[in-house]
This record gives C-alpha cells, structure tokens and sequence, in this order.
C-alpha cells in the first residue's frame, strides 16, 4: 500500500478534490449506510464518483464498494 501511494505523484492519476456538495452528498451517504462500516473516505469517493460519473472504482475495500448504489449508475466496477 505505502508503495502504490508513494508512486502516485509520478503516474498518471489525477487527484480530485472535494467540493462542499461533494462533502454533504457524503454525509447523506454515511446516513443511508448507517448500519454498515461505511467510513468517510469511502462516503466521499462515492459521492466524487457520481459527480464525475465515474464507474470502475479501485480499492482495497470491496466490500463497502459492492454495498453501494450511486446515483449515476447501478453499481460501481471494483478493482482489482
């Protein structure tokens, strides 16, 4: 993990922040997971994703990911 994070500034991914709608979409998504182990993090790519419309999702954390129903589509693509 501390590798991979490492050697984002040097790749091609794009980091994205979080706007204030962003962060209240998050806030209503940890409200309708209440009863799952659903973080912030997780809450706040969610609700980044279904502003970007973005559907394939790479994470560590299937298991929240495959919970999920955005809004933009049926369910996100988990990777890897």
């Amino acid at each position: 993990m501390v590798k991979f994070l490492r050697g984002i500034s040097a790749s091609r991914f794009e980091l994205i922040e979080a706007t204030a709608k962003n962060i209240n979409r998050a806030a209503d998504i940890l409200e309708q997971y209440a009863d799952s182990k659903v973080d912030f993090v997780d809450a706040s790519v969610m609700a980044i994703a279904e502003r970007l419309n973005i559907t394939t999702v790479l994470t560590i954390d299937r298991q929240d990911f495959s919970l999920f129903r955005p809004l933009h589509c049926q369910n996100f693509v988990v990777r890897p």
